[in-house]
């Protein structure tokens, strides 16, 4: 557990950690209307205590144990394509949400117990010498929780295919910005 948290925090990203879920009203609502929710680069540390609470109350279980960590981070999939993501660490599970900043939902969930985990690999993201890919600069992390070679070719080829047992995690694009 304390080891994924320190692989995650060599990731430059801000991190909001929190030992015990505050009070708070649910993040994007106002007690008289509904309002619009805001990017993660306008968040203030309140915003991501609604945010984290929010997540608390609609996502984890109480088998996962306590809230330990957030991060906002960029996901890579398997065709280079890029997706926000919010990792959740808990006791004994991670979740990599998607959440809707503007709806302030969670769109899709993804469970998986610490336990799982085959191996989690740090450094700076690698192409091949001949790829055509731009070079990236930023470090990333790579989790595995299966078996490779159970992934069907279909799933290899298929850009929309979710169940692959890996996640290739580099920090969110606004941070290189600022």
């Amino acid at each position: 557990m304390n080891n994924l948290t320190e692989v995650l925090k060599k990731i430059p990203t801000p991190q909001v950690s929190m030992p015990q879920m505050p009070q708070i009203s649910k993040f994007g609502i106002n007690n008289t209307k509904e309002e619009i929710g805001k990017a993660p680069i306008n968040m203030t540390q309140e915003d991501m205590q609604q945010l984290i609470h929010y997540i608390g109350e609609s996502v984890l279980i109480p088998e996962d144990g306590a809230f330990i960590a957030l991060w906002i981070l960029t996901l890579i999939d398997h065709w280079n394509n890029e997706h926000e993501r919010l990792v959740v660490l808990t006791e004994r599970n991670f979740y990599l949400l998607r959440y809707d900043f503007l709806q302030c939902r969670v769109r899709d969930s993804r469970r998986i117990g610490l336990g799982q985990l085959i191996s989690v690999i740090t450094g700076p993201l690698v192409f091949p010498a001949k790829s055509l890919m731009p070079i990236r600069s930023s470090p990333g992390v790579q989790m595995k929780w299966g078996d490779e070679n159970d992934v069907k070719i279909t799933q290899k080829w298929n850009p929309l295919c979710r169940s692959l047992p890996y996640a290739t995690l580099t920090h969110h694009p606004v941070y290189s910005k600022t």
